[in-house]
């Protein structure tokens, strides 16, 4: 059976470094695992949205914010 890596061992020291300053200047505080989704559903959510309903319209793009 094949296994994933664990996606973060991909992860640069300076892609953390980015990440580290993105969550210290974030109001609330966001978590850098948050920020990573955040990134995940931005780079590849509105493809997958658009390819499961092809008739929405923009709001459906829209990145969810965590609750």
């Amino acid at each position: 059976m094949y296994r994933y890596p664990w996606p973060a061992s991909g992860i640069s020291s300076q892609e953390m470094a980015l990440l580290y300053q993105a969550r210290k200047a974030s109001n609330p505080r966001v978590s850098i695992t948050e920020l990573i989704r955040r990134a995940v559903i931005g780079a590849y959510g509105q493809e997958s949205r658009a390819q499961d309903n092809p008739q929405a319209g923009e709001d459906s793009r829209r990145i969810p914010e965590a609750a």
